[in-house]
């Protein structure tokens, strides 16, 4: 499978992000060499990889021949409060709360 990412950087100069194109690698179709280049990416600061099947076409909608691998991140919040959400209508019997950390 090939292994490729987008990224996008603001710009001082411009309202419009910069997008660098990082070099597509030919990689095998399992799990372990996935995940290893994954991390090999990450570890250089990216955020992850994008996997597509290699004779994939593009699609402008979800498509089973590509796939985006990012590690799972976890941390600890103290929760300072919470206020009620209120819609368009001023009804506030939405079920959600809004946290405040």
């Amino acid at each position: 499978f090939p292994s490729h990412d987008i990224l996008y950087f603001g710009s001082s100069t411009s309202n419009y992000p910069v997008v660098e194109i990082v070099q597509s690698n030919l990689i095998e179709a399992s799990t372990q060499a996935i995940l290893s280049m994954m991390n090999s990416y990450t570890q250089e600061g990216y955020e992850g990889i994008v996997v597509r099947h290699p004779y994939s076409i593009y699609v402008r909608k979800r498509s089973p021949f590509i796939m985006k691998f990012k590690p799972k991140k976890e941390d600890i919040y103290r929760i300072e409060g919470y206020k009620q959400l209120v819609d368009k209508n001023g009804n506030n019997d939405i079920p959600i709360p809004f946290f405040v950390f």
